[in-house]
């Protein structure tokens, strides 16, 4: 019995399909995480989180990216490895390939926002900051910028015929029309696109690289701070006890005067302290040790946040970076996700699904860097069993 084109389509079709099992099942984990992570993460920062930290202002915002990233990238992509050659509808490509677009390029534009804003908070503390009237606008031009970008690409996006000659058939993918004019307009698109990407990931190395020796220095210099008290505490400590060790014969008097000197620059010492620390603090009933040990606790806050979104940023580039070079392997190419071999295919696909992990790995980013929140999640999950 001869089969019809139909049937052989399918079958060519769900051959191809049972190569990418694996990774359906590494996609339906992503989405998964990607869900009760990201979910978790808005609810926390944005709900959950009593102090509203300038740190955690661009977070619950990255979330709600990530979170999009994570559920419509990871569906897409499983539907193209289930249907590898029956994908069918241009409109249902378009539609489907826009949010992609569209979150990729808002995760782009806003890591490098919060490295701009770490780079003024922790290198330049003294000089103008992102305001929340700023901070909002960079929100604002985040959003329309990706939507910019995006729409162009559904250009091209539509059904694309891949031919199988042995079995004379005619399968259909979801990817970019390259044909004449239309084609080198799309590579020169792309071609653009990328230079931007790498320019922002520049800047993000730029800032960041900053920012880590801006965190060196400061360290350094903590370091040998605290050395310095440690010394003058030993030298108080080795006066106090030759003042205790005096010989007998020595008249009081001269013990007196001593300890009346000695008296005479400790008082005098505080004095000064007590004058410029109630220049900084004239509301705060804290001792000189109290507020040392606050400022101290605040910096290393900070420090953990710029580490966060340090780790942030490495994470997005190493993700994005291996799609592009697979991107311009492939482009030009219908029949690219074709005529590869079974371990090819697994291996491609797999690169082209790793930017989906940089969306997934961020919530525990944050857990690990962010104490108040590892807590406040704590209770948040604790909460949910009670129901």
């Amino acid at each position: 019995m001869n089969k019809t084109d139909e049937e052989k389509l399918w079958e060519w079709n769900n051959e191809i399909a049972q190569i990418y099992i694996m990774n359906d099942i590494f996609l339906v984990i992503y989405i998964i995480l990607g869900l009760f992570g990201n979910a978790t993460v808005v609810v926390v920062y944005s709900f959950k989180m009593k102090s509203k930290r300038d740190d955690r202002f661009f977070i619950p915002y990255l979330a709600v990216v990530d979170l999009l990233a994570c559920t419509t990238r990871s569906s897409f992509e499983l539907a193209m490895n289930l249907l590898p050659v029956n994908f069918r509808g241009s409109i249902l490509c378009k539609v489907l390939w826009f949010p992609v677009n569209v979150t990729s390029f808002s995760s782009m534009f806003l890591l490098l926002t919060i490295s701009l804003q770490r780079y003024l908070k922790v290198c330049r503390p003294f000089g103008k900051q992102m305001t929340l009237r700023w901070k909002r606008f960079a929100l604002a031009v985040t959003l329309l910028s990706s939507f910019a970008l995006s729409m162009p690409l559904n250009i091209w996006n539509q059904e694309i015929p891949v031919e199988n000659k042995a079995l004379n058939i005619t399968g259909y993918m979801c990817d970019a029309k390259l044909e004449g004019n239309i084609g080198a307009a799309f590579i020169i698109f792309v071609v653009c696109i990328t230079v931007l990407a790498l320019i922002i990931m520049f800047g993000m190395i730029i800032f960041n690289t900053l920012i880590g020796l801006t965190i060196y220095k400061q360290l350094k210099l903590e370091r040998k701070r605290q050395q310095q008290v440690e010394l003058t505490r030993h030298r108080q400590a080795v006066s106090r006890k030759a003042i205790t060790a005096i010989p007998s014969h020595v008249s009081e008097h001269s013990v007196e005067i001593t300890l009346s000197l000695s008296a005479n620059d400790e008082s005098s010492t505080d004095m000064n302290t007590e004058k410029s620390n109630d220049k900084l603090n004239r509301n705060e009933e804290l001792t000189p040790k109290q507020r040392e040990k606050m400022e101290r606790k605040r910096m290393l806050s900070s420090h953990r946040y710029s580490y966060m979104f340090m780790v942030i940023a490495i994470a997005f580039m190493l993700s994005y970076l291996p799609q592009f070079i697979l991107l311009f392997i492939g482009i030009g190419d219908n029949n690219f996700w074709v005529n590869r071999t079974n371990a090819e295919l697994t291996i491609f696909s797999m690169i082209r699904e790793m930017n989906v992990i940089n969306n997934i790995v961020n919530p525990f980013v944050y857990g690990f860097f962010d104490r108040t929140f590892r807590q406040e999640t704590k209770k948040f999950i604790s909460s949910l069993k009670c129901w």
